[in-house]
């Protein structure tokens, strides 16, 4: 009987392995190499957003200011260059590209409306945790040939031990 139990365990865990990927959760961390592209898939579950901040950091760095007219809204300067928006607004696909080891850090969309010349912020759909890993360091430097100097010596060393005692 155990062994059936233990054929039911393998296949579920093959099942589970085997099923379509599925987009990273709010929580998990999307790994880049640099040089590669990141997008921030920004949903709106409220009515009518005007506004829309891609956020970073501690949710304190605001990247992407934009708002429903064509073009890519204000662009932090360190990402100028590097970042696009597709999509119709308040569904906005925003691409990191290319992303580097400084970039790493969460991402998240937030939706602003005007109520009574106050913005009011209305949480978004879409999140990405980015690690960006630093590129290996290069190797040291190959210690130099000998000098012809040092060449001799060994030659030297290896003559007065390879030779017949007498």
């Amino acid at each position: 009987m155990s062994n059936f139990y233990l054929s039911l365990a393998a296949a579920t865990l093959c099942l589970s392995c085997a099923a379509a990927p599925r987009a990273p959760g709010p929580d998990e961390a999307v790994w880049r190499e640099p040089g590669e592209a990141v997008t921030v898939r920004c949903r709106s579950s409220h009515p009518n957003p005007e506004y829309l901040s891609l956020m970073t950091g501690c949710g304190d760095v605001r990247i992407l200011f934009k708002d429903d007219q064509p073009g890519g809204g204000i662009v932090a300067p360190e990402y100028r260059g590097r970042l696009r928006c597709s999509g119709t607004f308040p569904d906005v696909d925003v691409v990191i590209d290319p992303v580097t080891p400084a970039d790493t850090g969460r991402y998240e969309c937030v939706y602003l409306k005007y109520d009574h010349q106050r913005p009011v912020e209305l949480p978004g759909m879409g999140s990405v945790f980015l690690v960006v890993p630093q590129l290996p360091s290069s190797p040291p430097p190959s210690s130099p040939p000998p000098s012809s100097g040092e060449q001799n010596i060994a030659r030297a060393k290896q003559s007065t031990t390879s030779r017949p005692s007498e």
